[in-house]
């Protein structure tokens, strides 16, 4: 039985990290429209049940890595000069700086925490109260990749790089114990199964 591909929507962009919300009514994404000889990237949000898509930050330093709050009003971005921010669905505020320096965002499910590297660490930041705990540290800044959240919010799986089969490893944040699936390696994008 082969697949049916259909056009989704007719946006005319070049398109990345598109993030679909928990509720499934936006999809986040970063565009940048084609011809236009625009070189940064915008955030930009898309209604899947009205099929239209507004920008939602546009700071001069182009937007990565989406990543949606449990609840779907809330996205954490990274920027390109490694700065993360929140900003609402509508966009119809200013994006909030919540972590001077840092990369790579994910959101607990339990809406609690936002995992995220820096500074050649893994960090777990506490987004009611504003305060930062250190899971990982002596890594370098692009050795680890595609933080996944269990669904219970327990665990984080991610990629790592510095050694030479990329393995998977799994840590408890609140008690730091790590394991390794090295079995598992040279792998591109986790998805924990809800």
């Amino acid at each position: 039985m082969k697949a049916k591909v259909e056009e989704f929507s007719n946006i005319k962009m070049d398109c990345d990290y598109p993030n679909w919300s928990p509720n499934g009514e936006y999809i986040a994404f970063l565009g940048r429209h084609i011809n236009s000889g625009a070189t940064d990237y915008k955030l930009y949000v898309m209604s899947t049940k009205e099929m239209r898509y507004w920008v939602v930050s546009n700071i001069s330093t182009s937007p990565y890595r989406p990543t949606w709050s449990p609840d779907s009003q809330t996205i954490a971005f990274s920027s390109s000069d490694n700065r993360i921010f929140i900003i609402n669905v509508n966009g119809n505020k200013n994006p909030e700086l919540i972590i001077p320096f840092g990369g790579a965002p994910a959101w607990s499910p339990n809406g609690e925490y936002i995992v995220y590297r820096a500074r050649y660490s893994v960090y777990l930041f506490n987004y009611k109260s504003k305060t930062e705990k250190k899971l990982i540290h002596n890594l370098g800044f692009s050795d680890i990749r595609d933080f996944v959240w269990s669904p219970d919010s327990p665990y984080i799986a991610f990629k790592t790089l510095t050694e030479s089969n990329s393995p998977i490893k799994i840590i408890a944040p609140k008690s730091n114990a790590t394991i390794s699936l090295k079995e598992y390696g040279n792998l591109r994008g986790l998805a924990w199964k809800y």
